[in-house]
């Protein structure tokens, strides 16, 4: 099921960077053809995702995400947990030997798997089914060979139904990339940098109000789309400022002036939500995924971790109440 969110925290986007920030007052930007929804599964966008239109989909988080997520050893304080006890386990150590058991920590956040398992498969529907599907991600273009090489050994390619040109093509003023079905927006406004790509790749030599007005190419000076007009522009991410600023008539002006209907997507999948953890619990399991990590170079979500917990002494899994 697609629903509105009820969340009662709203973001705006600041002007210059596209950051969002937490504002008690301000509300996204939601008029007749700007809608915001919520979705649990991808599968639900094959019920209302209409042949010709775009989606644009973002990348971490919505189609990949690091084996084990969610874990507490990969976010920012375990892998601060991790480095220190690394340290005080390897004072006499050599250097080299300390470097890489940090590098192995680093390579484990870039082991990535689908988000679901069935990503891949309602991506090469959808693009079957003819809409026009390609990636918008805050990475920095530096990251383009190496996420492709991720996406394409995970099934996904988007580049199949992109509505973009077949060459990479990069952003002379903001740096930005698009390649391989993706855009990369160097971590700025994705509203603001989707909006450049599709005014200048796509539909900024057309003048389109004369276009919209007449019907037709009756004037000679006039040249027809190279890519025809979506009926809907969808987008997918799992961050609320960046769906605000899709959102945003301001950020993509383009199709706020062709009336072309702009709908976002908060995904937040039920099996990829963040247990509420009390602080004790945390710091065991912590404890327990940097052992395992260190002796296996295995990284245990917060569930598995809860297995290899026990009571008292008993060797048994630990249940929630329990804790």
């Amino acid at each position: 099921m697609i629903d509105v969110p009820k969340s009662s925290d709203s973001v705006t986007c600041n002007a210059n960077n596209g950051v969002g920030t937490k504002n008690a007052t301000a509300k996204p930007k939601q008029t007749l053809t700007n809608k915001l929804y919520s979705l649990s599964q991808i599968e639900q966008l094959l019920d209302v995702i209409e042949p010709g239109s775009f989606l644009g989909l973002d990348i971490d988080e919505t189609l990949i995400i690091s084996k084990g997520t969610p874990s507490l050893l990969l976010t920012p304080l375990g892998i601060r947990a991790y480095q220190t006890k690394v340290s005080e386990d390897m004072k006499g150590a050599d250097y080299s030997e300390r470097n890489r058991q940090t590098r192995e920590i680093q390579k484990a956040l870039k082991d990535k798997e689908l988000v679901e398992k069935r990503t891949a498969d309602v991506i090469r529907t959808l693009q079957k089914k003819g809409v026009f599907v390609f990636g918008v991600t805050a990475r920095y273009f530096e990251m383009a060979s190496s996420t492709r090489r991720c996406l394409t050994s995970l099934g996904v390619d988007l580049s199949l139904s992109s509505p973009f040109p077949t060459q990479s093509i990069q952003d002379t003023e903001t740096e930005a990339l698009y390649a391989h079905g993706v855009i990369y927006c160097n971590g700025m406004d994705k509203g603001m940098i989707l909006n450049r790509f599709l005014t200048n790749l796509l539909w900024g030599h057309v003048n389109y109000a004369n276009y919209l007005k007449k019907g037709d190419f009756g004037d000679k000076k006039m040249q027809p789309p190279q890519t025809p007009l979506p009926t809907s522009l969808y987008f997918v991410d799992d961050r609320y400022e960046h769906i605000v600023c899709i959102l945003d008539p301001a950020r993509l002006p383009i199709l706020h002036s062709l009336k072309i209907p702009v709908k976002a997507f908060l995904y937040s999948p039920p099996s990829r939500r963040e247990q509420t953890l009390h602080t004790q619990l945390r710091q065991r399991l912590l404890k327990k995924q940097i052992e395992i990590f260190l002796r296996d170079k295995v990284v245990l979500s917060n569930d598995e971790a809860i297995k290899y917990l026990s009571v008292k002494g008993r060797e048994k899994p630990v249940a929630w109440s329990e804790l």
